[in-house]
């Protein structure tokens, strides 16, 4: 019997956050015969290390720091010629600057995927490089060079608008009362515990000018679990709280307006599932991604409000929440719609 050549291997450069490893992860399970390399990724929570063959390579967060930078290219240099893949993908940040490095010097082919708005640093460093680049979003278009192949990501991830009376078996399934409005409240993989502190703030006020409503939290690892819950209990709020959940797509499924930051993973999902919300941009996040991510998901999809978190205050809060909630199906009609026609 004719043996069957196996392909070589796809190298995926990525590390740090959710934001960068789960989309990673997808497109690995997608393609199959994926190795990861990138920065401190053998202590990495959002990798799973059991499914996937992963090297750790030193890195740094910026330039004014060469030595990592340089000790991580060389480690690349000599993974990348042991393991011979046929591509590279770059998933962004810091943790993925060796090995583009590396991969460009031995003249393997290098796919970037850029999750936000506008690409961050080192992704619009590499995209000249670069055959192909996947984006989120429309929008992101004009922010890569002419010449490049831009392509949406896909990887089974196609609008995905839930029937009120699938969402009810699913609000069941997990607890909650099939009928009532639902929040989703989170601060992404980091968690946020400013959002935390002000919703929370908020959740007497808004118990007693709106209809029951029950609330799905998950705080982050930083804010205890048990304190918040204590709280909904306190207020007779019907509440699911958790720190942190691998998949978050259960969770969208049951929800009528989120509450959260504004990652690329984050809206993205919200237009997979087509649920509005109130944004709170993280003010430091690498050159302001995630403020433009908002804007584009406020202005341009019309499918939710933004608060700095400078001007984050109850009042505010309360106040963007019952313009969500008085214009709700607008809003949902818009996210929809966007979604439909997304990428």
């Amino acid at each position: 019997m004719e043996s069957v050549e196996k392909k070589p291997p796809i190298c995926i450069a990525a590390g740090g956050t959710a934001g960068h490893l789960i989309p990673a992860q997808c497109y690995a399970k997608e393609h199959g015969n994926a190795f990861f390399v990138g920065h401190k990724l053998s202590e990495n929570r959002f990798l799973d290390r059991e499914k996937y063959p992963y090297y750790d390579i030193a890195s740094a967060p910026s330039l004014r720091r060469p030595w990592p930078l340089a000790k991580g290219f060389f480690q690349s240099v000599r993974i990348l010629r042991r393991m011979r893949p046929r591509l590279v993908v770059g998933f962004g940040s810091y943790h993925s600057l060796p090995v583009l490095a590396a991969a460009i010097f031995l003249r393997i082919p290098i796919r970037i995927y850029e999750s936000n708005i506008r690409p961050g640093k080192i992704n619009r460093a590499f995209i000249p490089f670069a055959e192909r680049v996947y984006i989120h979003f429309d929008g992101q278009t004009e922010h890569i060079r002419k010449g490049v192949e831009h392509k949406p990501l896909s990887w089974g991830y196609h609008h995905f608008p839930l029937s009120v009376e699938v969402q009810k078996v699913h609000r069941k399934e997990m607890g909650l009362d099939p009928n009532l409005f639902t929040f989703l409240v989170f601060g992404g993989s980091q968690g946020a515990q400013a959002v935390n502190g002000i919703w929370l703030e908020a959740l007497a006020h808004l118990s007693r000018v709106h209809p029951p409503f029950q609330v799905i939290h998950l705080t982050g690892k930083h804010t205890p679990i048990d304190g918040v819950a204590a709280q909904y209990e306190m207020l007779g709020i019907r509440a699911l709280v958790m720190d942190y959940v691998r998949d978050l797509g259960p969770y969208w499924q049951m929800a009528d307006l989120f509450v959260a930051r504004s990652g690329a993973m984050t809206l993205r999902d919200a237009l997979h599932f087509g649920v509005p919300g109130l944004m709170v941009p993280l003010p430091h996040a690498a050159e302001n991604h995630q403020y433009h991510n908002a804007h584009y998901f406020q202005e341009v999809v019309g499918g939710g409000r933004l608060i700095h978190q400078r001007d984050l205050a109850t009042e505010t809060l309360l106040n963007e929440i019952e313009e969500l909630i008085e214009n709700i199906d607008q809003y949902r009609q818009k996210v929809q719609e966007c979604g439909e026609a997304a990428p």
